[in-house]
């Protein structure tokens, strides 16, 4: 009876012993568990952590790619606006240049005519201005002409006058003389 309870007190604490280290294992084995779970969890978290480090940084960069596409749009725009405001400017300039030239051609022509139309007026002026001093010496010539022949029409009346005067005079002497 003794030996079979002292057997049962061997086996109670063997019993007793197993089960404390079965426990052990279980509370070290939940220990693990839980480690792992931790270490799992905190794997994922930086791993997350990581994943929206990248995303931001994407973010970022495509935010950056995008402000330098929109930066480099506007500067093509900005150069296209340029080049097309110093386009208009060129036309512009060569269209006064041009207009600038035709005026001055026009003004030259009209010059020119005035030119023209001055050289004939004063040609026609010396046309008329010479024959009016034609005429003018026609007419002193032909004034002169007859005062000519008036003059010698009464030097010859008197020369005649003159004569018939002598001829009475020697006829009146004759006839004196005959008488006497």
């Amino acid at each position: 009876l003794i030996s079979d309870i002292n057997y049962k007190a061997v086996v109670s604490t063997q019993s007793t012993g197993h089960q404390r280290i079965q426990e052990e294992h279980q509370r070290m084995a939940e220990q693990q568990r839980i480690q792992e779970q931790q270490r799992i969890a905190a794997e994922q978290q930086r791993i997350q952590e990581e994943q929206r480090r990248i995303a931001e940084q994407h973010k970022i960069q495509e935010q950056q790619r995008l402000a330098e596409h929109q930066r480099v749009q506007e500067e093509h725009q900005r150069i296209a606006e340029q080049q097309r405001i110093q386009e208009q400017q060129r036309l512009a300039e060569h269209q006064r240049v041009q207009e600038q030239h035709q005026r001055q051609a026009e003004q030259q022509r009209i010059q020119e005519q005035q030119r023209l139309a001055e050289h004939q007026r004063i040609q026609e002026e010396h046309q008329r201005m010479a024959e009016q001093q034609r005429i003018q010496e026609q007419q002193r010539i032909a004034a002169e002409q007859q005062r000519i022949q008036e003059e010698q029409r009464r030097i010859a009346e008197q020369h005649k006058i003159q004569e018939q005067q002598r001829l009475a005079e020697h006829q009146r002497v004759q006839e004196e003389h005959q008488r006497i």
